[in-house]
């Protein structure tokens, strides 16, 4: 899971049980799912406008095929933003 719009001067953790790894549910035909190049499929979680201290976000999937759906296994996560030393 890839952080977007990072504060400047600040660094992410995620925190608990979940690590950096989504499993993503792809819905589509069978014909679309099995021709997805999982490297144009990214998950990501947009830091906009947070500061520091403990947040829960959302986590946001795009994929290139647009003939299928996304999301993401676990639709939450939290995160720690810190000032970078």
């Amino acid at each position: 899971i890839d952080a977007i719009n990072v504060p400047n001067g600040m660094s992410v953790q995620v925190i608990g049980e979940q690590n950096r790894v989504a499993t993503i549910i792809v819905n589509g035909s069978e014909e679309a799912v099995s021709n997805i190049d999982s490297s144009t499929v990214k998950a990501y979680v947009d830091l906009t406008g947070l500061t520091v201290g403990e947040h829960t976000v959302e986590v946001k999937v795009e994929g290139e095929n647009t003939t299928v759906t996304y999301s993401p296994r676990v639709k939450e996560i939290k995160v720690k933003i810190s000032e970078t030393k």
